[in-house]
């Protein structure tokens, strides 16, 4: 039996509510699924409740976790089969791909051109964090308090960087779909941060996301320099000044470098 669900409970299964309602149809945005009944999965309550017979309340009682168990038991007998999630081999297969997504993306952003007076790009940050991120924005978003744009959004009240939704953007765009971004984390799958080995230096692969220190700052790995004990890197980087997206080949007076600005690099497992 289900608990009856009102403003401000909590718990798994608030968070069983929240999945659910995120594979039912709405004209209103994904929730997130925190485990925290606020405003935003009351308003998707009563829209469910409204498009189902049900008493637009926002109380998930007895009636409505019935025809919501229901509906959902439909939806997820009726979804195809997941995809297979890509092995570190298969994944060898798309690297290349994963750069050459990330190479059509450069100069698409730049926030001090406008085009019908919006920045250049904004919305293609949208899609990526919506896509790598499973978070959607607004214009708002990009708008500071003085009303000034800025490149990068403002979610929840802070600033989120976007340099490594990038990367997982193209990730998944060449078919690793099971790696996502979390925005209080990181990268989400099976990948994790490199362990230093007298190996370091030569397991780094193209299209691994390296990150450095400043700004916590993460690109796409294209190459290294050859014959280096320290070598420098060749990337693809977003949310660069202006929130351009650019290529920085070697050598390149921002480039990047093995062992500098505490450099470090995830390997997919």
């Amino acid at each position: 039996m289900n608990p009856t669900v009102r403003y401000g409970s909590r718990g798994e299964h608030v968070v069983k509510l929240q999945e659910g309602l995120n594979q039912l149809p709405s004209a209103l945005a994904r929730l997130t699924t925190d485990g925290i009944y606020g405003q935003k999965s009351i308003a998707r309550v009563r829209e469910f409740q409204g498009k189902n017979g049900l008493v637009p309340d926002g109380i998930v009682g007895p009636n409505t976790w019935g025809v919501f168990l229901q509906l959902v038991a439909q939806i997820v007998a009726n979804l195809p089969a997941a995809p297979p999630t890509p092995t570190t081999a298969m994944f060898a297969l798309m690297r290349p791909q994963v750069i050459g997504f990330a190479r059509g993306f450069v100069g698409r952003v730049d926030f001090s051109v406008m085009v019908n007076g919006r920045p250049k790009g904004i919305d293609l940050i949208k899609n990526i964090f919506a896509k790598a991120a499973n978070t959607p924005l607004t214009d708002d978003n990009f708008r500071k308090g003085d009303g000034t744009w800025t490149w990068v959004p403002i979610v929840g009240g802070k600033p989120k960087s976007w340099c490594g939704i990038f990367c997982v953007h193209c990730y998944r765009l060449a078919g690793f779909s099971s790696v996502t971004w979390s925005l209080n984390g990181g990268p989400v799958g099976p990948i994790k941060m490199a362990q230093f080995s007298t190996h370091f230096v030569d397991q780094v692969q193209t299209a691994d996301i390296g990150v450095v220190a400043t700004q916590e700052h993460h690109f796409l790995i294209v190459g290294t320099e050859p014959g280096k004990k320290a070598p420098r890197i060749h990337s693809i980087e977003g949310n660069t000044t202006w929130g351009r997206i650019v290529e920085r080949p070697i050598p390149h007076p921002n480039g990047h470098q093995f062992f500098k600005d505490n450099f470090n690099y995830y390997r997919v497992q």
